[in-house]
């Protein structure tokens, strides 16, 4: 078992959002009037896992909950084209080293269970049997759902007004289809060391954590906020 890890959250929030108009203040819930934002730092602080809770954020202070550390993003990361791999790095930069691992909770994905937090961090703290049989510590977890019917084996793709199949397939049944997941983007975990390496959420070796379909719901349109 690892020695004791040392958790941070990172939770990025910015101002701008084309799908949802200021996004991440919006309310999915009018009993308990927690905005998203709100909702990812109280359920990291409701956890206690984590040593230090940071908010990217070109919002000003005042909307962000109490309680957390706040860095200000630049404008060149709060645009549509940011790529949160560069948000992370640059609130990596500006935190003290001496954390293992970064929870990055994204508050488009609301509906997060403290049961989850545990497990994951649970998963952190045991070796793993890798294809060539030795044992590691995971580098990174991402949680990931199922993608049942909508296989990539059924998929097709059009050109000239022809369809092609992505895939070779036989057409197989449903029960005999391989298991196939996309990331949830629900939860990103990541050893801090291999991510300031590597500059990828995909850090080798990486368990799998597998969400529901609420769980893996994300806010990216009005329908889904309506959805939730």
């Amino acid at each position: 078992m690892h020695p004791k890890l040392q958790f941070i959250a990172i939770i990025p929030a910015r101002k701008g959002s084309k799908s949802v108009r200021e996004k991440n203040l919006q309310i999915i819930n009018p009993r308990n009037r927690h905005n998203l934002l709100e909702r990812a730092v109280r359920i990291a602080q409701d956890s206690g896992l984590f040593k230090e809770i940071i908010v990217t954020t070109d919002y000003r202070r005042g909307l962000v909950p109490k309680g957390c550390s706040v860095i200000d993003r630049p404008k060149e990361l709060c645009t549509d084209e940011a790529k949160m791999v560069d948000v992370t790095s640059h609130t990596l930069s500006k935190i003290k080293t001496g954390y293992d691992f970064f929870f990055l909770l994204q508050p488009s994905s609301p509906f997060r269970d403290l049961n989850d937090l545990y497990a994951i961090a649970d998963l952190l703290e045991h070796k793993i049997k890798l294809s060539s049989g030795e044992m590691e510590y995971p580098k990174s977890v991402i949680s990931v759902a199922d993608v049942k019917e909508v296989h990539p084996n059924r998929m097709y793709t059009e050109k000239n007004g022809l369809l092609y199949p992505l895939r070779h397939t036989n057409f197989e049944n449903k029960q005999d289809l391989k298991p196939c997941f996309i990331r949830s983007g629900t939860y990103y975990v990541c050893s801090l060391e291999e991510f300031r390496k590597q500059k990828s959420f995909y850090l080798r070796p990486c368990v799998p954590y597998r969400v529901g379909e609420v769980s893996a719901l994300n806010i990216d349109s009005y329908e889904a906020l309506y959805k939730a």
